[in-house]
């Protein structure tokens, strides 16, 4: 181990003190072929709990890391070389894996406006590669002047390649996660615009995963762009939310892109009011929650459970979604996922019967219970086999409204009572 961390340190003092020379070139080649045994040496040493070698050799390793460091991005800078610009982006991706347990994260802030610089590199591959690396100072939470979003928010408005458009999305996730209650709010909902327009099934995954934490915080968001911005900045800026190209995204029924759609609904749903119902609606999550609840050999029960839940979520928002799960027969659909999963969510199919009784207009649970008859079977069968008055009350309350709003039910009475 030592043996080789002289090797690093002596390849890194060669490009440190040397200028820009194939010599310089040659260094950076043996650093990137002698990186690899230094890594992996050093987790044997700390793999073996030898804890005087092992912070030795960490700290040795550390600054002879970041002195290479800054002497890359020297390089860089200087260079117009495509081919070494690589070699010295490369090397850098390799140091960065990231080890925070040997070692804290090796870029730090003061890289950032170099990075960024290199966005708009003409070489693509040189942009990407940059881009890569902005997105581990994002996940290391380094990213913090408003002014490099704006950045990065003009060269993404200027449009480059699809590939790097999939990483300026990863970018942007990245970013959300933890800027969304800062000024960044409103260049990242920018960025957000312009990208969830694609068409492309990488983007938008990462994209609707950025979408979920504006609608987790959307309150919080839409609180901090009031606070700070006049009127007509506010309206300006409550244009940058994407409702109606995600409403494009769920309506297209793509189940490429059917997890981060579905972990969307799950986070957003309850965060959706009445008056908001048309988003509903407009974007056919009922049709497309339908549509993947057919395709039930393709989910996990977690799945079906999480997409159920939805689904009863989404009866509290009124008549309307109700007459749609009536028009579409999804309570056939329903019916037959527990016939060929007995182990489904029952307890969530009891909820979703009792609250589409409860919450649905006198014609419609007549229509819905004379088509669907089993419903009150199962809701009766749920009741009995709970032993907890809390697992009780949905399949209870759901009779008691079946029972008021429908005229006709001595017939399923005795069907009930010979059940």
């Amino acid at each position: 181990i030592d043996a080789l961390l002289d090797r690093f340190t002596l390849a890194v003092e060669n490009v440190k003190n040397q200028p820009f020379t194939d010599t310089t070139r040659d260094a950076i080649l043996h650093l990137k072929l002698i990186l690899p045994s230094v890594v992996s040496h050093r987790y044997w040493i700390a793999g073996r709990r030898d804890v005087v070698d092992y912070y030795q050799d960490r700290s040795a390793f550390t600054i002879a890391r970041d002195q290479l460091i800054f002497k890359l991005f020297q390089l860089m800078e200087k260079s117009e070389i495509f081919e070494f610009n690589m070699d010295i982006m490369q090397m850098l991706q390799s140091i960065c894996v990231r080890d925070t347990t040997f070692s804290p994260f090796a870029i730090t802030s003061e890289y950032i406006p170099a990075l960024i610089k290199l966005l708009t590199s003409s070489y693509e591959e040189l942009a990407i590669k940059s881009m890569d690396l902005l997105v581990q100072c994002a996940e290391e939470i380094l990213i913090t002047k408003i002014d490099h979003i704006h950045k990065i928010a003009d060269v993404i408005a200027k449009g480059r390649s699809m590939q790097f458009l999939r990483h300026a999305a990863s970018f942007v996730y990245a970013c959300m996660k933890y800027l969304y209650q800062s000024p960044h709010i409103i260049p990242l909902l920018q960025i957000v615009t312009i990208l969830i327009r694609s068409d492309d099934i990488r983007v938008l995954k990462e994209i609707l995963k950025a979408w979920t934490v504006v609608m987790i915080n959307r309150h919080t968001i839409f609180s901090y762009i009031r606070d700070e911005t006049d009127d007509e900045l506010w309206q300006l800026n409550m244009d940058l939310i994407p409702t109606g190209y995600a409403c494009e995204i769920i309506a297209s029924q793509s189940l490429s892109l059917k997890n981060p759609i579905v972990e969307l609904l799950f986070c957003a749903i309850d965060k959706i009011s009445y008056n908001e119902n048309k988003f509903l609606l407009d974007s056919k999550v009922l049709s497309y929650l339908h549509n993947l609840l057919r395709q039930l050999d393709t989910h996990t029960a977690a799945d079906l459970s999480e997409i159920l839940t939805i689904i009863n979520r989404l009866i509290y928002h009124g008549y309307d979604l109700v007459q749609k799960m009536i028009d579409e027969d999804l309570v056939s659909t329903i019916f037959r996922c527990s016939d060929m999963l007995p182990n489904l969510d029952r307890k969530m199919i009891t909820c979703i019967f009792a609250d589409m009784i409860n919450f649905g207009s006198d014609d419609q649970v007549r229509y819905l219970i004379k088509k669907n008859d089993r419903m009150i079977i199962y809701l009766f069968n749920s009741l009995i086999s709970q032993n907890k008055y809390k697992n009780m009350m949905p399949s209870f309350l759901g009779l008691h409204s079946a029972i008021t709003k429908c005229k006709w039910l001595p017939d399923l009475s005795k069907k009930m009572k010979s059940d």
